[in-house]
């Protein structure tokens, strides 16, 4: 019975603590790699596509932690769910480091996430 709850409380308490974060600030500090990037990618395109797919996912992991799911969408999270499903279209996108990178940034954010809801408990 207890493990039966357990998944809907979380979510509920996943959610409910969504809405009392959201941040409403929608200010953005530029990276220092988005500043420091390379003056000419002309004949390095996967090097091109390797930073552009680390900012991508940069700036979208920023606007997902700002902007939490609400029933009315806020315009930079559908932005950013946009630009992570452009990164995520790429054939190449697994065998990139910044994907990668991403994705285990995501995933321990996540488990962290889950381990602060079940201290709730």
């Amino acid at each position: 019975m207890k493990m039966k709850l357990f998944l809907p409380v979380a979510v509920f308490l996943f959610a409910l603590n969504s809405c009392i974060s959201q941040k409403k600030s929608t200010s953005f500090e530029v990276s220092s790699q988005l500043l420091n990037s390379p003056a000419n990618f002309a004949s390095q395109p996967e090097k091109y596509l390797e930073w552009q797919s680390g900012q991508l996912l940069d700036v979208s992991e920023k606007a997902l932690m700002n902007h939490s799911p609400r029933l009315q969408e806020s315009m930079e999270r559908h932005m950013a769910l946009l630009m992570l499903d452009a990164v995520f279209h790429d054939v190449e996108a697994p065998n990139r480091p910044s994907v990668q990178e991403f994705h285990k940034r995501r995933t321990l954010h996540a488990l962290e996430e889950m381990g602060r809801i079940l201290s709730l408990l």
